[in-house]
């Protein structure tokens, strides 16, 4: 997947963790476990803490849709 993504241009401010997985419904677990697996949002650290832009959370939607697409394409192919 190419590292492009187009994004509007947001000013929505960053989410710490729980706001992120609030906004998600997700608990903290999936998201250290999506973390850990190399599909989790990018961030970045403010002091001893993870940041999550708004810009990375879209960006990682558009990956999970993306994700989602193939996964029911290649079900599709098997059946």
């Amino acid at each position: 997947m190419s590292d492009t993504i187009d994004l509007p241009n947001v000013t929505d401010p960053s989410l710490d963790i729980d706001g992120f997985c609030a906004a998600e419904s997700i608990s903290r677990s999936l998201l250290y476990k999506s973390w850990k697996a190399g599909w989790g949002p990018a961030f970045y650290w403010a002091g001893n803490s993870r940041r999550i832009t708004h810009r990375a959370r879209i960006k990682w939607h558009k990956q999970r849709e993306a994700d989602a697409r193939k996964h029911k394409a290649a079900a599709a192919n098997n059946t």
